[in-house]
């Protein structure tokens, strides 16, 4: 790696360069995936909103409909990562924002699965109501992934 290079999950984001090389080829990244990439990077698991990733963009206050371009240059990161077989997963957490899963941490049992994650958002849906069977589902749904 040369300096100013990023690891991210099996493949390498130059920077300086615009490109992403991993086992399967290179990618060209343009610089909202570059500066995306990052902040999810920086991160380290932590779940980011929408919003914020807006103002990483594009500056504080952007108009909320220009927000839904979010969505539009993670899609396009998403598949460029997938393409050069980087093993990271950029996940879509409904109602709150965007987080990235690195190959390092598929085994770690403080990551939800996906399953898990639908019932979690079940479970907020019922406005913090204690339910045994959704909690029930949510262990069932653990250890069957």
């Amino acid at each position: 790696m040369s300096e100013g290079d990023i690891a991210i999950g099996k493949a390498v984001m130059r920077p300086n360069a615009g490109e992403l090389v991993g086992p399967r080829g290179r990618a060209r990244l343009i610089g909202t995936q570059l500066l995306l990439a990052r902040a999810l990077l920086e991160a380290k698991g932590r779940t980011l909103s929408r919003a914020f990733l807006a103002d990483v963009l594009w500056g504080a206050k952007p108009d909320p409909r220009i927000e839904r371009g979010v969505d539009v240059h993670l899609s396009h990161l998403r598949r460029k990562l997938a393409a050069v077989g980087s093993g990271v997963m950029l996940l879509s957490v409904r109602h709150v924002g965007y987080c990235i899963t690195l190959p390092e941490h598929a085994g770690d049992a403080r990551l939800l699965t996906v399953a898990q994650t639908r019932l979690l958002a079940e479970v907020v849906a019922a406005a913090g109501r204690a339910d045994a069977e959704l909690a029930r589902r949510f262990e069932d749904a653990g250890r069957a992934a």
